[in-house]
């Protein structure tokens, strides 16, 4: 038996000498047959799990409308496995024939017989850490609006914008603003009473005396209109929308491990990713 052929397996799927031993002879050498059966055959490993908070985001746009999901791992070595890799495109393909709207429902779209939970779950054991499709979001727009889309560092944070009107180099700017200055709203301006109590609440904590003043210069930090554009400070977001006649009709940030707490079991990959969400709705 080719000890070349079970060193490849091995490598290629993470199973055992004697799993591919047993594949081998199975199929009287035949390399992809064996690779066949290790990869329907393998099953997650027991024991205690690191918590998943590394990763990567993804997006995929088709016409109008938007797919964008996360899918965790215990570490950012795995963003950079192959198997990773191959999964987030497999899972690209999958969605795209699913009508899935939530994560729940993402999981169970089928491919090639498989769920997309079980598809998961190989990836899992080939790249040996503990995955999973945390975020799933289905986005859609009107034919008179536009998608501007940045994505940071291969995809550990995700900008969308849908504007209103035909600009993409607009759209894109806005896009690349939203990763890079994290803006929690369009315009505070029409936030409704509940929130900017909120706000004017957690302002008070850091801030006393109160200062009307001050507390709308913070506020306009957390307004993606008001916001200076961070390629050009000398103007504002509200400054290009104005001159393009274009408006922002919604935005979404995801960024990798948002709104993950700190966990004692993150041994080998601390510090895990405690940042919190600031997310806008998506309809």
């Amino acid at each position: 038996m080719s000890t070349q052929l079970i060193k490849a397996l091995r490598a290629e799927t993470g199973a055992g000498i004697k799993a591919c031993q047993d594949a081998l002879k199975a199929t009287n050498q035949d390399y992809d047959a064996a690779k066949a059966i290790i990869l329907t055959s393998i099953t997650p490993k027991d024991g205690n799990q690191r918590v998943a908070s590394k990763g990567l985001c993804a997006i995929d746009l088709t016409g109008d409308e938007a797919i964008i999901f996360e899918v965790n791992a215990e570490t950012d070595f795995a963003a950079k496995n192959p198997y990773f890799i191959d999964l987030l495109g497999d899972l690209k393909a999958i969605f795209k024939s699913c009508d899935a709207v939530s994560a729940t429902q993402a999981k169970k779209c089928l491919y090639d017989g498989m769920s997309v939970a079980e598809r998961i779950e190989k990836a899992s054991v080939l790249v040996s850490e503990h995955l999973s499709l945390r975020r799933f979001y289905r986005v859609k727009k009107h034919q008179s609006q536009t998608f501007g889309v940045y994505v940071h560092q291969g995809g550990k944070v995700i900008g969308l914008v849908i504007l209103d009107g035909k600009d993409d180099d607009l759209a894109y700017l806005i896009a690349r603003q939203i990763v890079a200055a994290t803006p929690t709203y369009i315009n505070w301006q029409t936030l409704d009473e509940e929130t900017l109590a909120y706000e004017r609440m957690m302002f008070e904590k850091t801030h006393d005396p109160f200062d009307q003043h001050a507390f709308e210069v913070h506020l306009e930090t957390l307004s993606l209109i008001h916001q200076q554009d961070v390629s050009n400070p000398v103007k504002t977001i509200r400054d290009h929308l104005e001159n393009a006649h274009a408006a922002v009709v919604d935005f979404f940030r995801i960024e990798v491990g948002q709104g993950i707490e700190n966990k004692l079991n993150c041994r080998l990959d601390i510090p895990c990713d405690g940042s919190k969400i600031t997310v806008m709705p998506v309809y």
